[in-house]
């Protein structure tokens, strides 16, 4: 009796250590479940923060693995509250001057620090990271030569690319161009006497069907003259595209000065500076490439047998000229700033419009004191 007792109490004892060991095996097995979930959980959050994904269907596929627990679902709680406003975030938008580009386009994360305090307007943009040189390329002004030489000798691009241009490729677009500054581009303008650019832009005009006014589309249709008239008025034509024309644009609206420093401010007719900026700056070792475009300014068909004045005489009648120098004031103070302060001029090296304007100027003036003095 004593011992049958004796048995079934070391049976009972025996089934509940096992029951206990069992419980306790079971109660570890939730617990690392737990911490796992937990884990995962906090991982996901962290991976859905960096790429942009709702937190909500990744947990569901955590649940699916490792069945919520009490413990679990509170811990979810507490954390999903906190990151679901941030990872519910759209991908943010970058506007450039008319120009958006997503923030997955830009550069990888960490590359540049993001500024917004930049409104340079990249669209005449052409950048060399191989030379660390970026110029601001102005229609008429020598721009298709430069651009072709940077895109494929300098940059070497694919051909028709044309990688270096930031109107093609939005990478030269990021940040707001805020790299220039940081990583000490070497910044370039040329600038053109605004007289010869404005001839230069009527002669193309029979071959670049983008250069045109509402009432002159070559020089079959209208003089120079004429197309003087239209051009100080293109802003009041109908046709946007007309009073949006980039080869009418001054030279100081397109350089932005209050948006970009220029290291090199370069005057188009100085040999001095164009051998400067394909050599020294671009690295060029062979000959200077000739202009792409070359305007004949000096003798073309449809200046109906005129040669290039003598400095001291006007080409044109002083009516269109005086249109002009009051269309392109800033333009003609700018180049009269660098004539001052730029390349010293070698004595006969570039005679343009702008010093016929001016000495027949200087001799109106002169001759108009010497009547009022005789008066």
């Amino acid at each position: 009796m004593t011992t049958s007792k004796l048995n079934s109490t070391a049976a009972t004892a025996k089934h509940s250590s096992s029951m206990g060991v069992s419980a306790i095996s079971r109660s570890r097995s939730n617990n690392t479940c737990s911490n796992i979930r937990i884990i995962l959980i906090v991982i996901a959050g962290l991976f859905a923060l960096c790429c942009n994904s709702p937190i909500t269907s990744i947990k569901r596929n955590v649940d699916s693995i490792f069945p919520t627990t009490a413990v679990s679902k509170n811990i979810s709680h507490m954390i999903s509250p906190t990151l679901t406003p941030l990872l519910t975030l759209q991908p943010t938008h970058v506007t450039v001057t008319n120009i958006t580009i997503k923030q997955a386009d830009v550069l990888p994360r960490g590359v540049l620090p993001r500024r917004i305090n930049n409104k340079y307007n990249p669209f005449w943009l052409v950048v060399s990271p191989k030379r660390k040189v970026a110029i601001t390329i102005i229609p008429k002004v020598m721009c298709s030569t430069i651009r072709k030489v940077i895109n494929y000798d300098v940059e070497e691009c694919a051909s028709g690319t044309r990688c270096a241009e930031a109107r093609r490729n939005r990478r030269l677009r990021v940040n707001h161009t805020m790299y220039l500054h940081d990583d000490h581009y070497k910044t370039v303008l040329f600038v053109r006497d605004p007289f010869e650019r404005a001839l230069s832009a009527y002669h193309n005009s029979d071959v670049n069907t983008f250069i045109y006014t509402d009432n002159c589309k070559n020089t079959e249709q209208c003089s120079f003259e004429e197309w003087v008239d239209e051009v100080v008025n293109h802003k009041k034509s109908k046709d946007v595209r007309t009073r949006q024309n980039e080869h009418f644009k001054t030279q100081t609206e397109i350089a932005q000065f209050d948006q970009i420093e220029y290291a090199y401010k370069l005057r188009m007719s100085s040999k001095s500076d164009i051998m400067f900026f394909f050599r020294n700056l671009l690295g060029l070792k062979d000959k200077i490439p000739a202009k792409t475009n070359e305007s004949k300014n000096s003798h073309h068909p449809s200046d109906k047998g005129k040669e290039r004045a003598s400095p001291s005489k006007l080409l044109y009648p002083q009516k269109t000229m005086d249109q002009l120098a009051s269309f392109y004031k800033k333009d003609l103070e700018l180049w009269q700033t660098l004539l001052d302060h730029g390349t010293p001029r070698r004595e006969g090296e570039e005679s343009t419009l702008y010093d016929n304007y001016m000495n027949e100027y200087q001799q109106t003036r002169s001759t108009d004191e010497t009547n009022n003095k005789s008066k």
